[in-house]
């Protein structure tokens, strides 16, 4: 020490508080010597990411117990959709006779009420276009009746539009918007009923037989041929006359439309079926059989092989027609006891089935016959035995993608409701759990926060005290220095 360093009196070395850095923030979780308060960040990244780090251990079991829950809940759920799907389809033991698939056959009114006889006598048959019930004309007790497929009584109509009762009701129709169209063919006309079973309206035709309608118009059938009009009854034109010629019809007892609004005609005692456009331009007329307006020459009988051969459907008295879910067209045969089915092209013969028989299954001079494409049955009518049956034909569904969405709409709709309520309460719990989740993250997350930044303060109060006792400690060991 100089003299010049004497006078000026004892020299102190300057320590300020932030170059003092305590051995314990220079040391990282791995041994590391950490500088100044970068050692105080990374400790509380670290400390953070360890309060993190433990939660992904609740979280995987969370997501294992949600994953059981979520397996035992579609499990639940399929088992309530084949239970619900069970109840919704017709019963029935499934029975095949010659290729005909009996579901259930009804053969009361379905329920007591009062001056209505339980007993019926089925003619006609049209399904609804909610695909849930269908209308059926009981001609021998002047009423149409609304039936569920489960045989239960849904609705009645018995008066026409001035509250008088129907007078023999004989064939019907129901339109794509609900609005039932019945014939009352001895009193020549045809009354419409709106879906609520309101009059719409009335329309004056000689002795109507069959009648069917689409979104734009319908058609009435009669013994010379068959008339269109549009839906608020205003006559289109007329097709045919009565005869047995090739532009001529005897007797049109079926009647219905395809998807491009073609109209398919039963000539009954011609034993016909042929195709026309909407206007009424015949497209294909076919025979079916040896027709029932005509006697065979010099009274031999009828070769059954020669028919046959001729005819290879061999129809003796069709009556009622429908188009099934594969565009078929089907006939019920009145005196064949059959049902038969042809292509919409051309007309010509696919295959046929059923057996005469008393018992549920087979069938009794059948008289009407009409296709639910939804569930995939046939319903028809047999009045002389007093039934209605539900039945399945082969092939009628179409190809197998048609029968997989038609099973799936079975599901949807038997499930619909159940399952939308079950989808929200599951999409609810999951939205609370996610919420609950991102909610303990934050105060966790925060508490992380608040606690570093509390032991950061300690740490630098902790260094600025250390700071101040050093420099004490310095001045006075100078002082001491120097007085020696």
């Amino acid at each position: 020490m100089t003299q010049s360093d004497k006078n000026n009196g004892p020299i102190i070395e300057e320590t300020r508080a932030e170059e003092f850095v305590d051995p314990v923030d220079r040391l990282g979780d791995d041994g590391v010597v950490l500088d100044g308060l970068d050692g105080l960040d990374g400790l509380r990244g670290d400390v953070a990411d360890i309060a993190l780090e433990e939660e992904p251990v609740a979280h995987r079991r969370g997501r294992i117990i949600l994953s059981i829950v979520l397996v035992l809940l579609i499990l639940l759920l399929l088992l309530a959709c084949a239970g619900l799907l069970a109840l919704f389809r017709p019963a029935g033991t499934g029975d095949t006779n010659e290729g005909i698939t009996w579901i259930r056959s009804i053969y009361t009114l379905g329920a007591n009420i009062a001056g209505q006889p339980q007993d019926i006598g089925p003619s006609s048959v049209a399904v609804s276009p909610d695909g849930e019930t269908f209308w059926a004309v009981d001609a021998r007790h002047e009423r149409v009746i609304k039936y569920g497929y489960n045989g239960v009584l849904k609705d009645l109509i018995t008066t026409q539009a001035d509250g008088k009762p129907l007078i023999y009701p004989s064939d019907l129709a129901v339109g794509p918007d609900g609005a039932v169209y019945v014939t009352e063919e001895t009193y020549n006309h045809v009354i419409i009923y709106n879906r609520d079973k309101t009059y719409r309206n009335e329309v004056l035709i000689e002795n109507p037989t069959a009648v069917a309608a689409n979104r734009d118009m319908f058609v009435v059938g009669g013994r010379g041929g068959f008339a269109g009009y549009s839906l608020d009854g205003n006559l289109l034109g007329v097709v045919g006359q009565i005869g047995k010629g090739e532009n001529d019809f005897d007797g049109v007892q079926g009647l219905t439309f395809d998807d491009d609004d073609n109209i398919y005609v039963v000539d009954t005692y011609n034993n016909r079926l042929s195709k026309y456009d909407s206007v009424g331009n015949r497209i294909w007329i076919v025979e079916l059989g040896y027709p029932a307006n005509r006697s065979p020459a010099s009274g031999q009988p009828i070769n059954q092989e020669e028919i046959r051969e001729r005819w290879p459907s061999a129809m003796q008295l069709p009556m009622g027609l429908t188009i099934d879910g594969a565009g078929r067209i089907i006939i019920i045969d009145n005196l064949d006891f059959s049902i038969a089915a042809f292509n919409a092209e051309d007309g010509s013969f696919i295959d046929k089935w059923g057996a005469f028989g008393y018992e549920d299954g087979y069938l009794y001079y059948p008289n009407d016959i009409d296709y639910e494409k939804a569930t995939d049955t046939f319903v028809l009518t047999e009045p002389m035995r007093g039934r209605i049956q539900i039945i399945r034909l082969p092939g009628s569904g179409g190809d197998w993608l048609s029968d997989a969405r038609r099973m799936l709409g079975d599901i949807a709709r038997s499930c619909c409701w159940p399952l939308i309520i079950l989808l929200l309460m599951l999409l609810i719990w999951a939205f609370y759990k996610w919420l609950s989740r991102r909610i303990r993250e934050k105060n966790e997350f925060e508490d992380a926060e608040r606690s570093m930044e509390g032991y950061k303060e300690e740490l630098i109060a902790g260094k600025e005290g250390s700071a101040k006792s050093a420099v004490t400690n310095s001045t006075l060991i100078e002082g001491e220095r120097y007085k020696k």
